[in-house]
């Protein structure tokens, strides 16, 4: 059988489309559905002035912060408090450091359009609220890598 000498031309049926050039498993994308709205204070009606569902993948949270697609567009500098109900519920607060309507040309059909593009970075209130976050990601972390395993 004859096998080429460099495995950098190998034929392109021997490579593998599922895994496009990645050394490892397959990667898994775990994505949740979040609720976000403005931390300030309550506006008439007892309801926030801006709310509304924010689209995370789990992979992107840190104690840092997250970069998430929005519902809503929000304006940089302004508090937020996102919601995460993922194993268990995660109340976080932070600071919009970027939105932007997402320019894409392709049509993803979604019950709710998730058509801004958002960046936030946590605030804490004191160092055990943020030991609980990092608590918190690294059991996502670990709960990611066990569904892919499996």
């Amino acid at each position: 059988m004859w096998q080429t000498p460099n495995s950098k031309t190998k034929s392109a049926s021997s490579r593998s489309s599922v895994h496009f050039g990645r050394k490892g498993p397959p990667l898994t994308l775990k994505r949740v559905t979040a609720e976000i709205r403005t931390a300030t204070p309550l506006g008439d009606g007892g309801k926030p002035e801006r709310e509304g569902l924010a689209r995370i993948f789990l992979g992107d949270l840190n104690p840092t912060g997250v970069g998430a697609f929005c519902s809503k567009s929000f304006v940089a500098g302004e508090e937020v408090a996102l919601v995460i109900d993922f194993a268990s519920m995660i109340y976080l607060r932070g600071v919009i450091v970027y939105c932007a309507e997402k320019d894409s040309p392709t049509n993803i059909l979604s019950a709710t359009p998730f058509n801004f593009r958002i960046a936030i970075r946590f605030v804490y209130e004191d160092l055990k609220e943020q030991a609980t976050v990092t608590q918190y990601c690294s059991e996502l972390k670990k709960k990611i890598a066990t569904a892919q395993a499996a």
